[in-house]
This record gives C-alpha cells, sequence and structure tokens, in this order.
C-alpha cells in the first residue's frame, strides 16, 4: 500500500449464506515514512522532502462468517513508536510521536464494536500534544471517554504537514479537556450523569483555506461543560468584517452528538462592520433543497454593529 509492506496469509471459503474468512496480515516492524502515505492531503503529496524515523506496526486479525447481518471478528491494531518527522527546508520537527490504535469486534451484528485510542502523544519543537480516546458499544449506546492535554503553535504543525486544504494557519492553542459521556445520557439531555470539564484558549489565530476570506482572531476562549459552555472570541476579522467581540453561550453543547436535537444558543455579536455574505458560501445561496432539513442551531442573536 504506497511504501507500506504487508505480509500475511487468508483463506476465503464459500458458504451456502456467505463467506468462512480466515485472515491474518501484518507490516512487521516498518519506518513510519511508510505510514505517511496513508494520512490523507498531508506533505501536498510530495513525501520526497520528508525524512522520518522510528517504527511502526499494523496488525489484522478477522475470522469468522461473512453474510448479510452477520459479520466476523476483527482486530486491528496500529502502533507508532519513538517516531520523528522533518521536511526539508523546514527549521521545525516533529518528535517523540507514541501512538497505539486498536479498532475491534467480537460479534457478529458489531453490537461490541470499539475504538480505542489510549495514547497519542508528539512534540513540536516545545510544544506538545497529549491525548486519548476510547468509545465502546459503538453502534448500540456508545460511551465517549478521553482527554486533550495540548500546546500548540498552528503555524508549526501546518508546516510540518502542509496540508493541500490550507493557504496559511497560525496561532497557538493551550487546552485541557476531559470527558466521560454515553449516548444514552445526551439524548435523554441528563447532564448530571455526563463529565465534561476544562477548557481551550487561543491567541493570534490566522487561519485561510483555499477560496475561502483569511480569518484571524486575536485571542479566544471556550470553558466546556455538558449543561452550559461558553465561548468568548474578540478581535475577530473575517475578510473585510470587522468583529471586536463574540459572547456565545451554548445550553446544550452535547447535542452536537445527536442529530434528532437541536442545539440552543444566546449570542451578542459587537463590532464595526459585518459583510454577510463572506459568512456564507455560494453554494448555500443557490441550492434548494428537496428534502426537510431540520434546523439544528436555534440561536438568539444580539447584533451590536455600525455597518452590516
Amino acid at each position: 500500500i504506497g511504501d507500506l509492506m504487508m505480509l500475511g496469509n487468508a483463506s476465503v471459503m464459500s458458504q451456502e449464506n456467505g463467506l468462512a474468512i480466515d485472515a491474518k496480515f501484518n507490516s512487521e516492524a516498518q519506518s513510519l515514512k511508510n505510514y505517511l502515505r496513508l494520512i490523507p492531503g498531508a506533505f501536498k503529496g510530495n513525501l520526497d522532502k520528508v525524512t522520518a524515523s522510528g517504527n511502526s506496526s499494523l496488525d489484522l486479525l478477522v475470522s469468522g462468517q461473512l453474510a448479510p447481518n452477520h459479520y466476523p471478528a476483527f482486530n486491528l491494531e496500529v502502533k507508532a513508536n519513538e517516531g520523528n518527522v522533518k521536511v526539508k527546508d523546514v527549521k521545525e520537527k516533529l518528535s517523540n510521536l507514541d501512538l497505539d490504535l486498536f479498532i475491534s469486534s467480537s460479534k457478529k451484528d458489531l453490537s461490541d464494536l470499539s475504538v480505542n485510542v489510549p495514547m497519542l502523544n508528539f512534540n513540536i519543537d516545545d510544544q506538545y500534544v497529549s491525548a486519548s480516546f476510547n468509545t465502546i458499544e459503538v453502534l448500540v449506546d456508545p460511551t465517549y471517554t478521553g482527554n486533550l492535554d495540548a500546546d500548540i503553535d498552528l503555524k508549526k504543525l501546518n508546516s510540518i504537514l502542509q496540508l493541500e486544504s490550507l493557504e496559511s494557519m497560525g496561532g497557538t492553542i493551550l487546552s485541557d479537556v476531559q470527558f466521560n459521556v454515553k449516548q444514552s445520557q445526551i439524548n435523554t439531555a441528563n447532564y448530571e450523569l455526563m463529565s465534561v470539564n476544562g477548557s481551550a484558549k487561543a491567541q493570534n489565530i490566522a487561519i485561510q483555506m483555499h477560496e475561502n476570506p483569511l480569518i484571524n482572531i486575536s485571542s479566544g476562549e471556550v470553558s466546556f461543560n455538558p449543561a452550559k459552555s461558553n465561548i468568548l472570541l474578540e478581535s475577530l476579522e473575517i475578510g473585510d468584517s470587522r468583529i471586536k467581540l463574540v459572547e456565545m453561550e451554548i445550553e446544550n453543547v452535547m447535542s452536537i452528538l445527536n442529530n434528532e436535537q437541536q442545539i440552543l444558543a444566546d449570542a451578542k455579536i459587537s463590532g464595526s462592520y459585518f459583510n454577510i455574505d463572506e459568512w456564507i458560501s455560494e453554494d448555500s445561496k443557490t441550492v434548494e433543497s428537496n428534502f426537510d432539513v431540520k434546523d439544528r442551531w436555534i440561536v438568539n442573536t444580539v447584533l451590536v454593529v455600525k455597518n452590516v
């Protein structure tokens, strides 16, 4: 797969109601660089200028019957240890990359499907990211558990990853967030049983996507709480728009994980100039939908702007 070499053996036998599969594949320990081509849109498709060290491995086991509404058991493991990534002519480097990823299911209906990332750590110079994520019973009543502890310079991150969708990216983000919630708790708005806490702060954010206006945010802060979360943005510029302050209170932020629930918020936007066209895509102005789409966001907005 690209530069990634896989070894394995498998048997597939036709049965009356499907296929009997018994397969085992692994990549053994290989250079991290062989995996980088699998990251969508990274390095602008040019791995020749990238050097990487550290070992990574991939193991896949599949065993059982594949038939309508019947799936074989499987287990996928991906690991990376002490990884380092350096791009030619870029001063910064990504170092100390450690990753463990496990995806598995043992039941024919996938009712115990789980995705577990117990460790995702890396450094960019003196900045760091330390994260974990786990969800079990993904297709039944998933529980989401994890944390994100990060101090990251977006310009340095983009100088290494060189994502195709970005013209430029800069600023710093500092976050310390923990969560432990169950989907059924979200569906019933049972905030007392949810655990979501922490905050994220941003400074001097500057992001430009292809064919989109430049976004500048002098500072921002988000505080997380399952029942009510707050967003504060200062000195926001999107293209020609000049917004001094955005204050938003989201009453049920965890409803983002439920497509059937509306998200309620109060917002106050104040500034000197607000160009609405820059906040609305051309497609959303002209495309008519042939089916009903339930409004997800209900935002009570106070707009205090000199020129709109």
